[in-house]
């Protein structure tokens, strides 16, 4: 996959106007939506969770590891994940 299939033309927003981070995330959500016909609040409220799981520091990030390996965005094994003792 390539870059250029991600990002078209079509999905840039060349004028987004918005007066704080929530109205912008907003605006994302609504031109995302119309691009791929998923529900807008649905991409937003992802997008909001993002923001505060981002905000919240390394700390945090390292926390939500193991529950990314188990949802399986990591090894199939859930017990890959750190903090698992083998028996």
């Amino acid at each position: 996959m390539e870059i250029g299939d991600l990002i078209t033309p079509e999905s840039v927003i060349h004028d987004l106007r918005a007066t704080s981070k929530k109205q912008a995330l907003q605006e994302l959500a609504r031109h995302a939506a119309g691009l791929t016909g998923e529900d807008e609040r649905t991409i937003f409220d992802i997008l909001l969770e993002r923001e505060r799981l981002d905000r919240a520091g390394p700390a945090r990030r390292a926390e939500r590891e193991p529950l990314r390996r188990i949802r399986g965005a990591g090894p199939a094994d859930p017990r890959a994940a750190p903090g698992h003792e083998r028996r």
